[in-house]
């Protein structure tokens, strides 16, 4: 056992023998053979010690951000289909577990997403304000046919005019809105999405006021619902492998690597775009340059490699021919772009049910 000097002893919470350099494990007992217990796991290390030691320990332990991140990132962004062929083939020890690699990626992408969009709205929304204000100001003094036109034309670019979101409710011959009834619902829910779209106007004159309130909601509910996709994603697979004879496991594997990359790589994007966007804002690149011109390739240039990169995932996977893994390259991305596109329109819908 490490020898304390009677300082450090005299201010201990727990008993010494509970520290790190102990002959056994101090969470399952066992002796110790290393650092690490071999029974359960867990290491041999010592919590007393320096905060910031401590705390970039647990940032450790809570991201995972070690060698293996590192080790993971080049081969998920520039190796398609590595790491999944890689961890099923038990070589997985290197690499930052699927699961934990996707809750990662995702949730910094839609935090990042979600920030960018407010921040865009905020600014539109600032620029119709003063838009608004110049036209007011203007009203005082008698225009000009020119000014006038010159007025209204402003007035119809700054001014949100027409409602971000809205639902119109069919109406019959009176002009009265018919209710919905999907018979695949209860009765009770029928009458709260009738009450709800009742509303439809206020909620309407509420969004164009504040954007933000139906883009906020939507990312609410968007992160668990891609996840929630990833079974999904994993059936097509599945149903478009069936003859590879390979797990359902192993399908799910593939999906969970791959919208890792999608993430990582839209981040990438955001960072990118939205950086170039901020130094064109503040007169530090212009548009005419050749900087921003170099730019839109770039990102032109990741888009089209988000494609290529899936189409060889498939194909190092799966190990099929070139024709093969084309035809159900296009036939898995046009029905998961289907759904995507249903998925999308459903989550819009009942984020606007649920303001």
């Amino acid at each position: 056992m490490t020898e304390l000097n009677p300082k450090t002893r005299n201010k201990l919470t727990v008993p010494e023998n509970r520290l790190a350099g102990s002959d056994s494990c101090q969470n399952c007992g066992t002796e110790l053979q290393g650092p690490y217990c071999h029974y359960c796991g867990q290491p041999d290390k010592n919590f007393f010690r320096f905060f910031p030691a401590l705390l970039r320990e647990m940032m450790g332990d809570l991201l995972d951000y070690d060698s293996r991140l590192t080790r993971t990132m080049k081969p998920l962004l520039f190796q398609p289909g590595k790491i999944a062929t890689d961890y099923m083939q038990g070589r997985r020890f290197r690499y930052t577990s699927p699961v934990r690699l996707y809750l990662f990626s995702s949730i910094i992408f839609f935090v990042l997403a979600s920030f960018i969009t407010n921040l865009s709205i905020s600014e539109a929304v600032s620029e119709s304000a003063i838009g608004h204000a110049k036209t007011v100001t203007t009203e005082s003094i008698p225009p000009s046919s020119e000014t006038k036109v010159q007025t209204d034309a402003e007035d119809k670019e700054h001014n949100w005019a027409e409602p971000i979101f809205k639902i119109d409710l069919e109406s019959d011959a009176s002009g009265a809105s018919e209710d919905i009834d999907l018979p695949f619902l209860p009765q009770s829910l029928n009458s709260w999405i009738n009450a709800e779209l009742a509303k439809s106007e206020i909620k309407s004159a509420a969004i164009e006021e504040d954007p933000s309130l139906i883009t906020n909601k939507i990312f609410d509910l968007l992160p668990m619902t891609i996840f929630a996709l990833l079974p999904v994603f994993a059936l097509l697979l599945k149903a478009f492998y069936v003859f590879t004879k390979r797990y359902y496991t192993e399908h799910l594997i593939f999906a969970l690597y791959n919208h890792s990359f999608l993430f990582v790589l839209a981040i990438i994007i955001l960072l990118f775009t939205t950086g170039m966007g901020a130094a064109v804002a503040n007169g530090w690149i212009s548009e005419a340059g050749w900087l921003f011109t170099i730019s839109g390739w770039l990102t032109v240039l990741l888009w089209i490699w988000m494609g290529i990169y899936l189409w060889l995932a498939l194909k190092r996977y799966y190990q099929q021919g070139w024709l093969m893994t084309s035809v159900k390259y296009l036939g898995i991305g046009f029905l998961y772009i289907v759904v995507l596109s249903l998925v999308t329109t459903l989550i819009a819908v009942i984020s606007f049910l649920l303001l």
